[in-house]
C-alpha cells in the first residue's frame, strides 16, 4: 500500500511538473542545454515580488497589471551560428497541434513566427522564434495572457520582436 501511495503521488508530481513546461523544453531540449547559448529565465516568483511594488504612474499600474497573470519567461539565444535561417526552417517545424501560429513575419534579413498555446479559449503560453543568418532566439511567455497587454509590456520594456503583436486581431483575446 506504501509503495501504491509513493507511485501515485509520484504520477501527480510529474504530471505537475511536465504539465507546467513551456515549448522550449518541449520542442528543443538540444538548444535548451547547449552550453553555448544566453538563457534568460523569469520566474513566477519573480513576476509575484514586482506585485508588491507601489505603481508611480499609470503606466507602471498597467504594466503591474499585465505581468500579475505571468508564470514565468524564458529567452535563449544562440548567436554567431553558420546558418541561423536553416535552424529556423527546422525550428518552425517542431511545435505540435497544441501551439497555434499567430502571426509570421518574414523579411529579407529575419524572420518571427508567434504560436500560442490555447486552453478552452484563453491564452497560456506566446512562443516567438525568430531567426538571422547568425542567430536563433526561442522565447516563451506562459500564464494567463492578454495578448493586447502583452503588446503594451513590450513596448514598455522594448523587447525585440514582439512590436509584430501589436498587428495581431482582438479577436485572439
Amino acid at each position: 500500500m506504501k509503495n501504491a501511495i509513493i507511485v501515485f503521488l509520484f504520477s501527480i508530481a510529474s504530471s505537475v511538473a511536465f504539465g507546467q513546461s513551456d515549448a522550449i523544453s518541449k520542442f528543443f531540449p538540444d538548444i535548451d542545454s547547449d552550453e553555448n547559448v544566453t538563457r534568460v529565465s523569469i520566474s513566477s516568483k519573480m513576476f509575484e515580488m514586482f506585485m508588491h511594488v507601489e505603481p508611480e504612474s499609470e503606466e507602471e499600474r498597467e504594466l503591474l497589471e499585465t505581468i500579475s497573470d505571468l508564470q514565468g519567461m524564458r529567452i535563449i539565444t544562440k548567436e554567431n551560428m553558420q546558418d541561423g535561417m536553416a535552424y529556423y526552417r527546422k525550428a518552425l517545424k517542431k511545435p505540435s497541434a497544441e501551439y497555434e501560429e499567430l502571426l509570421s513575419v518574414s523579411q529579407p534579413d529575419e524572420n518571427f513566427t508567434f504560436f500560442v498555446k490555447e486552453v478552452n479559449g484563453d491564452i497560456h503560453e506566446v512562443f516567438m522564434i525568430f531567426g538571422d543568418s547568425e542567430s536563433i532566439v526561442l522565447m516563451s511567455i506562459r500564464g494567463l495572457i492578454n495578448l493586447q497587454e502583452l503588446s503594451r509590456l513590450s513596448r514598455q520594456m522594448n523587447i525585440e520582436g514582439m512590436k509584430y503583436l501589436d498587428q495581431i486581431d482582438d479577436e485572439k483575446n
